[in-house]
């Protein structure tokens, strides 16, 4: 059982690794730049989707990278972008938090019972796909927390919140989408259905809420001016893809996703 005293040093790592890690973030490109500058873009009416709104702020002769998510992302933005509001070493530390936070229900879901101190750390930080979303300020790090609070509810049988906070991380469906499929699969094996109808219901308000801040933005997302055709993401798979790529032309990174859906698989189906 973590102590308060567990709690105050986990606080004291996260606002140490905060700090460096946002420091270092500021000299390198990131994620998060890209994120809430499409968010300013949708909340201000503009087209977040549109290659010559970006070129605007985008200081440099190559081609900005853009933002391909759906619009339901801007939405899902808000609690982050109030977090950076107070610096890029809130935003840091916060994902840090979660990532132990993360470590923590996934380990009480699968062991009923609560890690030590030195797994939390251990497993949180020790990790290539965490240490590449910490450097890239990526928002996976949210959402895989996100997930792991569903997965928690789920596994206590609150398929209603487990439903409507998985429905959350379908902004990244390439990364999350196999997970969600899986725990889906489980409930409907178990004549679970809340959890389908929660997600649902979320995916549908959501939706719903978005067209009705910004008028044919799911059009302008669809039809896009560009589609990503070659981007790598925060895991281990990513890595070995391109390690390997200049040997050969392996594809290591929906590896990733696919071992998350297996496992869980394995956990709730079989």
């Amino acid at each position: 059982m973590a102590t308060h005293r567990d709690n105050v040093f986990l606080l004291v790592i996260s606002l140490i690794l905060g700090f460096s890690t946002s420091l270092l973030i500021k000299i390198t490109p990131n994620d998060l730049d890209l994120y809430l500058g499409a968010y300013d873009l949708f909340w201000s009416g503009q087209n977040p989707y549109s290659i010559n709104l970006w070129q605007k702020f985008w200081n440099s002769p190559t081609t900005p990278p853009m933002v391909w998510n759906p619009p339901e992302l801007f939405i899902i933005l808000i609690p982050i972008k109030v977090i950076h509001s107070f610096g890029l070493w809130a935003t840091s530390t916060v994902f840090i938090l979660l990532s132990f936070h993360t470590t923590y229900l996934l380990y009480r879901t699968i062991n009923k019972g609560s890690p030590s101190l030195f797994n939390i750390i251990i497993f949180s930080l020790l990790n290539v796909s965490v240490l590449s979303c910490y450097f890239h300020s990526q928002i996976s790090i949210f959402l895989s927390w996100l997930l792991a609070i569903s997965i928690n509810c789920f596994s206590k049988r609150g398929d209603r919140i487990a439903g409507l906070v998985a429905a959350l991380t379908l902004i990244k469906p390439h990364i999350f989408g196999p997970a969600l499929l899986v725990i889906t699969l489980g409930s409907i094996k178990e004549r679970r259905f809340q959890f389908s109808i929660s997600v649902i219901i979320c995916l549908s308000a959501l939706s719903l809420i978005t067209e009705i801040l910004s008028p044919g933005i799911h059009h302008l997302w669809a039809f896009r001016e560009t589609w990503p055709t070659n981007f790598y993401g925060a895991t281990l798979f990513s890595l070995l893809t391109f390690i390997m790529w200049q040997y050969s032309e392996i594809d290591f990174r929906a590896l990733g996703s696919i071992s998350i859906a297996l496992l869980l698989f394995y956990y709730l189906i079989i």
